[in-house]
């Protein structure tokens, strides 16, 4: 339950991340206030698990920041394709 708060509650934030766009090779992170974070770079960190994807993204500044992407997020088939993606991909 404290779960599904803590789940629910950040995606009220309108600084809450909604959407992941890959696009001219660079990554982009759209809030729920309709801003546009990016362009990042994907890292050698971002690990690729059975239930889940975290990308470790990476700014022109250097900060790095870590998006975690669960099989509840998308459907088996989209978490499938994410992680073929990101296995080719090269770092």
């Amino acid at each position: 339950m404290l779960f599904n708060v803590a789940k629910f509650g950040l995606l009220m934030l309108d600084r809450s991340v909604v959407k992941i766009e890959w696009r001219s090779n660079h990554w982009y992170l759209v809030l729920k206030d309709q801003s546009v974070l990016g362009p990042f770079t994907l890292t050698p960190r971002t690990q690729l698990e059975h239930g889940f994807v975290r990308l470790s993204l990476r700014s022109n500044k250097g900060r790095v920041r870590h998006q975690l992407i669960t099989g509840s997020m998308l459907t088996r088939e989209e978490l499938r394709r994410l992680k073929v993606f990101l296995r080719w991909w090269p770092h």
